[in-house]
C-alpha cells in the first residue's frame, strides 16, 4: 500500500514540498551519510519516516522492469543508480 501511494505520489508530481526539497538535495549531492545511533536494531524512527517518505517508488527504486519474466534489479536500480552511500551506525555500551 505504501508503495503503490509512493509511486503514485512521484508520478503526478504531487509529493509535498519538503521531501521534493529532500530529493534535490540527494539529487546535487555525490554521497550520503547517514549517522545514527542503532535503535533497537534498526535506524530510529523519525529517520526511517524520512527514508520512506524521501526514497518514492520511481524515484530511488522500482524504475527498472517489472514484467512476469523480470521483476528489476535488487540494488543498482533508479534515479540514484551509481551515487554512494554510507552508514554510521554507533551503538552504546560499556565505556570500557
Amino acid at each position: 500500500l505504501l508503495a503503490g501511494a509512493s509511486k503514485k505520489a512521484f508520478a503526478t508530481n504531487t509529493l509535498t514540498d519538503d521531501v521534493k526539497a529532500e530529493i534535490d538535495k540527494l539529487l546535487w549531492a555525490d554521497t550520503l551519510i547517514l549517522q545514527f545511533p542503532l535503535w533497537w536494531y534498526a535506524m530510529p524512527a523519525i529517520l526511517k519516516g524520512w527514508v520512506d517518505r524521501v526514497y518514492a517508488y520511481g524515484f530511488a527504486y522500482g524504475v527498472g522492469e517489472h514484467s512476469d519474466r523480470r521483476w528489476g534489479d535488487r540494488f543498482g536500480e533508479g534515479t540514484l543508480a551509481g551515487k554512494r552511500a554510507m552508514l554510521i551506525v554507533t551503538t552504546g555500551g560499556w565505556e570500557e
